[in-house]
């Protein structure tokens, strides 16, 4: 099953980078599992992840401290990823800025480009097209049944 993006809600009090060329702020539900790809389609090249070995190591360190094994800290804190040529951290608890959109009229997704430099494309489960409202609207515009006036007898 493909992981997704999800849209993040965001404020007055989140810095964004550069607010007209972003095209949303996401977030990630399940970071061992989402992929990431070359270009916005699922058979390009998949981008390598790795764990981030400051988040490991912090584990690590701490565990005494909390009282809990190395998997009851993974449990607890998650993991966090490095992928090969960014600086981008994907964790739990980490939000990215999308860069750009490509619609897939194919699979219904739109595809979100999350580095600002690389090419790194992440899928969002969302697929909202301008043509595809055109269509509906035509569609019910072209079933629309005029109405018809009935005949009575005039006394």
């Amino acid at each position: 099953m493909t992981e997704f993006l999800k849209r993040k809600e965001w404020g007055y009090q989140t810095c964004c980078p550069d607010e007209e060329n972003t095209v949303g702020y996401f977030k990630i539900d399940n970071p061992d599992e989402i992929k990431f790809y070359s270009e916005p389609r699922f058979n390009s090249i998949e981008r390598e992840k790795s764990l981030n070995r400051k988040h490991q190591q912090w584990k690590y360190e701490n565990s005494d401290y909390c009282n809990l094994t190395l998997d009851e800290m993974t449990k607890k804190f998650g993991n966090i990823y490095d992928i090969e040529n960014s600086d981008i951290l994907i964790g739990k608890s980490n939000s990215i800025w999308g860069w750009e959109e490509v619609k897939d009229k194919e699979n219904r997704i739109t595809w979100i480009r999350i580095d600002k430099e690389e090419s790194i494309w992440a899928p969002l489960d969302e697929y909202d097209s301008d043509e595809d409202y055109s269509s509906e609207v035509e569609e019910i515009l072209d079933n629309l049944n005029e109405p018809q006036l009935k005949k009575r007898k005039l006394d």
